[in-house]
């Protein structure tokens, strides 16, 4: 009876083995170093490597990725890739999405599962121990990368499989073609924009030849201007004049410093007009110079006092300084001017002269 019951809990444990006793497809050398994604809803991301066990993602590192408190550990009895029960876990024996191995080129190497029918693969327990004899470390690049999609185990091998594109390259090659479309889209409104200016320029080409320019107005196939404004330039040639104003008129003629008065141009003060320039030049201001008045002096002459010759008396003479000398010089008499009267003269009439002769 005892033999019994000891056959029968060996058959029992043997039953309960877990299930690294199952054969893996794949060795500790083709795994060595490389990534592990799990399926996480609509991807697959990076949730660690078969590297060794002093390496951060290390599967067999406590402390990093094969820790059993890291949520996305397949250490963690409760996570999603750790779970037994979790559609994505390594350790459940029936998934069909357990985590996958991929080289650093992006292919697909096999499934690290205890599922004996995802295959190619290697048993969980087995990748660990590998991990622990590893001396590989793990490629750092591929924590950022995400797949959309895995090819199937029957692609493993070479036979016409095509490695998935990680997410980011995708994503890429997305904002590439919509680029492209952009400028595609641009181009052609381009295209458009010329096609139609090149249209507007035909169409004013071809406009007829009485067609008036602004501010002039169509009389009997005759242009005129409008009232307050006046030709400028040359009516003989096609498009080559115009109606302006008459301040505009006497700038475009003349240039600058001028002014209209009334229908004429006139300098503005302090220019005048230049006939061969054609314009008005600041006026020149001449300054009258007052030309200095040179004295010439004469040199001066010195002239001998003339000394009043001494008179000799004369027998019977008186000198001059005798007493009663001026008593017998009769001097000239001195004629007395008239009184000038100044009212007029009148006129005497005939009666009055007959009556004067008989005073």
């Amino acid at each position: 009876m005892k033999k019994i019951s000891l056959i029968f809990i060996i058959l029992l444990s043997i039953s309960l083995l877990p299930s690294q006793v199952k054969a893996s497809t794949l060795n500790c050398s083709q795994v060595n170093g490389m990534a592990i994604f799990g399926h996480d809803r609509s991807e697959w991301k990076y949730i660690g490597a078969i590297s060794n066990k002093y390496d951060s993602n290390s599967i067999a590192n406590d402390y990093g990725a094969g820790s059993k408190y890291d949520s996305d550990s397949i250490n963690n009895d409760y996570g999603s890739f750790g779970g037994k029960y979790s559609s994505s876990s390594a350790f459940n024996e029936y998934t069909s999405d357990a985590p996958i191995i991929v080289d650093d080129n992006y292919k697909f190497i096999g499934y690290l599962t205890v599922n004996k029918y995802n295959t190619p693969n290697i048993n969980t327990y087995e990748a660990i121990a590998c991990a622990n004899k590893s001396y590989t470390s793990s490629n750092s690049k591929m924590e950022d990368i995400t797949f959309k999609k895995i090819p199937s185990s029957s692609s493993y091998g070479g036979n016409g499989y095509t490695s998935p594109l990680p997410t980011s390259q995708i994503q890429t090659d997305e904002k590439i073609k919509e680029l492209q479309n952009k400028i595609k889209q641009l181009n052609e409104e381009e295209l458009n924009v010329n096609k139609k200016y090149l249209e507007d320029l035909k169409k004013i080409q071809n406009l007829p030849q009485n067609t008036c320019p602004v501010n002039s107005i169509l009389n009997n196939n005759t242009c005129s201007c409008n009232n307050g404004y006046v030709v400028s330039g040359n009516p003989n040639v096609p498009n080559g004049w115009s109606c302006v104003t008459m301040a505009s008129y006497c700038i475009n003629t003349y240039g600058q410093n001028i002014h209209p008065e009334g229908n004429q141009c006139t300098c503005d003060t302090g220019y005048s007009y230049d006939s061969i320039l054609k314009t008005c030049k600041l006026a020149e201001v001449k300054k009258e110079v007052t030309q200095p008045v040179v004295i010439k002096k004469e040199p001066i002459k010195i002239v001998p006092s003339k000394t009043a010759p001494a008179i000799k008396p004369s027998d019977g003479l008186k000198k001059p300084i005798e007493k009663n000398y001026f008593d017998n010089i009769v001097l000239p008499k001195e004629e007395v001017a008239l009184p000038i009267n100044p009212e007029p003269i009148k006129k005497v009439r005939w009666y009055q002269k007959i009556l004067n002769w008989f005073k």
